[in-house]
């Protein structure tokens, strides 16, 4: 058999390239690297200790799911903030889009990645609306009170 890295040049005459290297727990039909056949314990990776037999990789897709799942979500609770202001109904949706959005941003953070944009715009819409509607409510209240102190001098 040929070495492909090294030709024939480094093995003797009749004798097979051994891969491997003495390594315990090497199995030495497979190659380096590749998972062993079920039933046996593990293999040796260069440099990396002997791996557990069977060890759960999740997808790349499985977080891209969860992923656009969130953004979706982010999406959705920035058009009913947008909606409730200019609605009126900014009294509801703002603290509503507020929560939600701080909630999505944990759950961003929460799988290791930066909150999405539409996640950020519905948390500071939802905290801009709460604050001017609540705000003009207290300024109206306190318009009328004054207002009626002043009427009943």
């Amino acid at each position: 058999m040929t070495d492909p890295y090294f030709g024939n040049a480094h093995q003797p005459h009749g004798r097979q390239p051994q891969y491997g290297y003495g390594q315990p727990g090497y199995n030495q039909d497979h190659q380096p690297g590749y998972a062993p056949p079920p039933g046996t314990q593990g293999y040796v990776s260069y440099g990396q200790g002997t791996a557990p037999p069977y060890v759960y990789v999740p997808t790349p897709m499985s977080g891209m799911n969860e992923l656009s799942t969130l953004e979706d979500n982010g999406q959705l609770w920035l058009m009913v903030a947008a909606a409730g202001f200019f609605f009126g109904f900014g009294w509801i949706t703002g603290p509503l889009a507020w929560y939600q959005g701080s909630k999505l941003r944990r759950q961003y953070r929460a799988l290791g990645h930066h909150p999405g944009t539409s996640v950020n715009w519905a948390r500071g819409l939802g905290i801009a609306t709460t604050v001017i509607y609540y705000g003009g409510m207290a300024l109206l209240f306190s318009a009328l009170a004054i207002g009626l102190g002043l009427l009943a001098l």
